[in-house]
């Protein structure tokens, strides 16, 4: 240790409600003083409780630790103390003393730091709270002092660090000393005896169970991360003096101690985070560093999908040895103001089901109480782990995150917990609401489960509309109504279903399932109508009068599920039926009508040529609707055929011709036949001609269907060279996830403008290469003299070191 010791005083001040926020304060000592000992600074936190008692007022025997400190440390939460003989209570003379100081120009530098109050507290007043108050607001409105508020000890204890550092960094400056040649930097963990909860500054970055360099006397050595940052302070500080220009590295890392030093914490630039993690290796963080990156990590899960993020974090982060402070930090972040920050955390959380104490165990805030005014009950903790679900509500409001993560993570034994939230003065009515029905839902009781239903543009909701589906059976009709509309389409679609099965569907309602256009909903009103003929011919009736163009295939499928042959045959004499009842019994039979479905794709079906030629000359549109109705039919005859060898390569190009005449009833059936028949006909056959019928926006419908056939082979030259984005686009992923594509193409694809396709390229070779191959491309994607992206480091980073990935061989 350098001979030229300086000490920084603080002194400490707060009523007697604070006994754990001293303690914390007494392990922030212990380990700045680990940290600062050896570079010749010393940090003294000392109150009330050095002062021996002596005769006279009290008061004056505390008085002059403040006019001897160099920081005064303020701690404020519902106590304001008692009088003293001059002031309303011994803290408050303390602070006029300091303050009296300061406007002298003298030390100490002060810092105010207010536990956070619940919301219920402040219904009743006492004259002690108030009077913390008013002391709240004059430091506000005077600028008296910085101010920060904490929720508990360990968060106090984060921020207290925060505050001291830079003066304890100051003293590191004037000492001028260096650590001794060879000392080796280690990570952050705690020494022996020190309380785990007081998190030293690279805790996070650095493993748990990562011991400490000592030197020859037995003390302990400044770890990497504050070495780290006084190397680059002196870079600075060689500006000023003319010795030198700060290197890159130098400023982001100034600036990002910048930004976790601050009283108004920010976002870290995207350039600037991905520039510091590409020092990685050599890169260690501090405690407030770890929490601004952590901030901005999430704010940029809360706000883009998965192939649009672009912050690494877990490259230098093994959340594996240090899961508990984790989780805890987790329980901090998801209160964080910034709502894109707290979205981000509820995402994660809920992708990853964790439950951190904060939001979950009644524990998390319980503190020791020894000696305390106030002890922290079970009760209190529980209090304000419902204040903090009331606030998340105030945030995102009924059916959201906060309410999909609850959905998602509560068990049966949770049920009290949504009841008090639910019970919470302070959260909106709409969103009681939905608590509520969640905690009955959860309970057995349906009664209000249709209150959980999402707007139709909710986000976040996944969980809750996967509930509200699965308990769609044991609703009542009135709830199925509610559920068909103004929802998402899921719970809509599950919602009709019930509907059609089990209720006399109205007109509206069934106009409203026909409007979803869900295959699912169809195959439900053609089971009913198999079994109940009288229902099956009312409705037939009615889906013409509801739209006779946009429900004929229904029609149709209606009357092939509850008509024996003969009536079909019966109704089929009849003009207004005779394309109807074709259709419907090639439903029924569709082998018996092969060759009949060639007469019609040919324009030789005798049957439809007749019905539809008195119709051209005054009523044409409905005459080529019959023909492509017809036509559509014919190429689901030809795409059904079970036995191949009664299908050939000829009714593959009458389909193809079907669809180059794209008509919107056809299109799609024929699209979907090529599909089919691609995937059953022997190979090879000869190529087919012109596909320029795929090469429109209406194709982007079929594409997923389509690339995932064989006919995507025939499709994708098309595309490749389409005027269509998002055509060509397909195209390119598609050929990217051929087993026969090189590995050298798809590393040659990461630094293609084309998003999709560079995340396309991306997840064929994280399923391709080993974890050593994909940490070798991520060491040497971002070192290739030419542009590159932040979404291939951020994927790379998330699939090597990433929460999921680091858990699975997580110590139990």
């Amino acid at each position: 240790m350098p001979s030229d010791v300086r000490e920084l005083r603080v002194f400490m001040a707060s009523p007697g409600d604070l006994s754990d926020e001293r303690d914390a304060l007494r392990a922030v000592e212990r380990r700045m003083n680990a940290t600062f000992r050896e570079r010749g600074v010393r940090v003294s936190i000392f109150g009330w409780e050095e002062v021996q008692p002596e005769a006279g007022r009290p008061q004056e025997l505390i008085n002059p630790l403040v006019y001897e400190c160099e920081i005064f440390v303020g701690l404020l939460n519902m106590r304001w103390g008692s009088e003293t003989g001059t002031h309303s209570s011994g803290f408050e003379e303390e602070f006029e003393i300091a303050l009296a100081r300061r406007s002298e120009g003298l030390n100490p530098a002060i810092g105010m730091f207010f536990r956070e109050v619940a919301k219920e507290r402040l219904d009743d007043l006492g004259p002690q709270l108030i009077a913390v108050l008013e002391f709240q607001e004059r430091i506000r409105r005077d600028r008296l002092a910085l101010y920060k508020f904490f929720k508990n000890a360990d968060h106090l204890a984060l921020e207290i660090y925060d505050f001291l550092t830079p003066y304890a960094l100051q003293l590191v400056h004037e000492v001028g000393s260096k650590a001794p040649d060879g000392a080796t930097m280690s990570g952050a963990t705690p020494a022996a005896g020190e309380p785990i909860e007081m998190a030293s500054s690279s805790e996070i970055a650095e493993p748990a169970g990562a011991e400490k360099s000592v030197n020859p006397t037995g003390r302990h050595e400044i770890d990497s991360a504050q070495r780290q940052i006084l190397e680059a302070f002196k870079e600075f500080s060689g500006m000023f003096t003319g010795d030198g220009t700060p290197s890159e590295a130098a400023r982001d890392r100034v600036a990002l101690v910048g930004t976790a030093f601050t009283k108004d914490h920010g976002l870290l630039g995207t350039h600037h985070v991905n520039r510091l993690y590409k020092e990685r290796a050599q890169l260690d963080l501090t405690m407030g560093e770890a929490r601004e990156w952590y901030r901005t990590y999430f704010a940029n899960v809360g706000t883009a999908k998965r192939s649009e993020r672009t912050i690494p974090i877990w490259g230098l982060i093994d959340v594996s040895d240090i899961k508990d402070r984790f989780d805890s930090e987790l329980g901090s972040l998801v209160q964080d103001d910034d709502d894109s920050i707290a979205r981000g955390v509820l995402r994660f959380l809920t992708t990853n089901s964790i439950r951190p104490k904060a939001l979950w165990d009644s524990d998390e805030c319980e503190g020791s109480a020894g000696g305390s005014e106030v002890s922290r009950t079970d009760e209190e903790t529980f209090e304000e782990t419902v204040q903090r679900w009331s606030a998340l509500f105030e945030h995102f409001p009924v059916v959201e995150v906060a309410l999909n993560y609850l959905t998602e993570l509560a068990t049966v034994e949770d049920i009290p917990l949504l009841t008090a939230i639910a019970a919470e003065g302070t959260i909106d009515e709409d969103s009681r609401r939905a608590v509520t029905a969640l905690a009955r839902t959860m309970s057995g009781d349906f009664s209000s489960t249709d209150d959980l239903a999402p707007g139709k543009y909710q986000s976040d909701t996944a969980a809750v509309r996967g509930l509200l589906v699965d308990s769609m059976p044991a609703l009542d009709s009135s709830q199925w109504d509610v559920l068909l509309s103004g929802t998402q389409k899921d719970v809509s679609i599950a919602a009709a279903v019930q509907l059609v099965q089990h209720d006399e569907v109205t007109d509206q309602q069934l106009k409203s399932a026909i409007e979803l256009e869900s295959p699912t909903v169809e195959a439900a009103v053609v089971e009913r109508g198999a079994r109940d003929l009288d229902w099956a011919v009312a409705k037939i009736a009615k889906l013409a009068e509801i739209d006779k163009y946009a429900t004929a295939h229904l029609v149709c499928r209606l009357l092939a599920a509850s008509s024996p042959p003969g009536l079909l045959d019966d109704l089929g004499a009849k003009e207004t039926f005779t394309v109807s009842c074709w259709i419907a019994r090639t439903i029924q039979d569709p082998s018996g009508y092969l060759e009949a479905a060639r007469e019609v794709l040919d324009g030789e079906a005798e049957f439809l040529n007749d019905r539809v030629a008195p119709l051209l000359a005054d009523y044409r549109s409905i005459a080529q609707h019959m023909t492509a109705s017809a036509k559509a039919a014919a190429c689901g005859v030809l795409a059904d055929e079970v036995n191949a060898q009664r299908v050939g390569y000829h009714d593959l190009i009458r389909v193809a011709d079907e669809l180059r005449r794209d008509h919107y009833l056809s299109r799609r059936p024929a699209s979907q036949a090529l599909v089919k028949m691609t995937a059953r006909l022997a190979r090879p056959f000869p190529r087919l001609s012109d596909l320029s019928a795929f090469d429109t926006y209406q194709a982007i419908l079929e594409c997923e269907t389509i690339l995932a056939s064989p006919f995507a082979e025939f499709v994708v030259p098309v595309w490749r060279k389409s005027s269509i984005p998002q055509l060509q686009t397909a195209a390119q992923t598609w050929e990217l996830r051929q087993e026969e594509t090189a590995d050298a193409v798809l590393e040659e694809a990461l630094y293609v403008d084309d998003g999709t396709v560079r995340m396309a390229a991306m997840d064929q070779l994280l399923a391709r290469w080993s974890n050593e191959q994909l940490t070798d491309l991520l060491n040497r994607y971002d070192k290739q003299s030419r542009p590159y992206w932040y979404n291939i480091i951020a994927a790379l980073d998330e699939h090597l070191y990433g929460y999921a990935s680091s858990m699975i061989d997580a110590p139990e």
